[in-house]
């Protein structure tokens, strides 16, 4: 991966709302599972496992950035959609259940365009956020997203070679 494309995409991160960063991580771990999955097909149990392990720490991002202090009954129904994912795609990654990867990747398929939704409306960056509309100051998401959350986004990404990492640790071998 060139520099310039490294700068730009831990720029595109760091400067990111909270709900562009809800949005990232869902589609990382869409990407993540796919890939998953076709790891699985063409026998390399291993990168499976880690496609699948790297879905779930995205999840778990996700959950990690749940505001619990707002409106504590969304935010509990908010966090039961993403226990019953992830529960799925440890338990479909596990058995090597494909039906259980597919219910994952459908209610993420749903979480994300609604994210898109939010990201269009109320702006997905971070200058947007100061309008006062958006999202991430609402209950839904906490703006003190963990350091970790970069890693999470980035070891998904598509890289121009397979054992290119981005700049300053922010992406993982996925």
């Amino acid at each position: 991966m060139s520099i310039a494309y490294e700068n730009y995409l831990e720029t595109g991160i760091l400067t990111a709302s909270p709900q562009k960063l809800q949005l990232l991580l869902i589609e990382a771990a869409i990407r993540s599972i796919h890939r998953g999955k076709q790891s699985a097909a063409s026998g390399d149990q291993a990168a499976a496992s880690e496609h699948f392990i790297h879905a779930q720490d995205c999840i778990g991002q996700i959950l990690a950035g749940l505001n619990y202090e707002g409106a504590a009954d969304i935010v509990k129904k908010l966090a039961a959609v993403y226990v019953f994912v992830l529960r799925q795609l440890a338990e479909g990654a596990f058995e090597r259940n494909e039906k259980k990867l597919d219910d994952a990747v459908r209610v993420l398929e749903v979480e994300r365009e609604t994210w898109r939704q939010v990201c269009e409306r109320f702006g997905s960056g971070a200058a947007e956020g100061a309008s006062g509309l958006s999202l991430g100051d609402s209950a839904l998401v906490r703006n003190d997203a963990p350091d970790r959350l970069p890693n999470a986004i980035t070891s998904s990404m598509p890289a121009a070679d397979a054992d290119s990492q981005l700049c300053h640790g922010f992406c993982l071998d996925a």
